[in-house]
């Protein structure tokens, strides 16, 4: 799946929110990590949406990105 074409507008939930703050992750990086990371697990009978899980580098440092795509 082309995550970029299909992420078009971004909704982050509290959760996410807070564990940005904390981990010092802003929206640019986790948009960029959508475009530009790898999908190493995808949940495509996961309710309400098919889910992915993406891990890219920020910083040097692992980031896991769990999705929800509304298609």
């Amino acid at each position: 799946m082309d995550l970029k074409e299909n992420c078009t507008n971004i909704i982050f939930s509290k959760h996410s929110v807070q564990q940005m703050f904390s981990r010092k992750i802003d929206k640019n990086n986790v948009t960029n990590s959508i475009e530009t990371g790898e999908i190493i697990k995808e949940y495509g009978n996961e309710k309400p949406y098919p889910c992915y899980l993406i891990l890219n580098f920020i910083d040097d440092k692992p980031v896991h990105i769990v999705i929800a795509v509304d298609l």
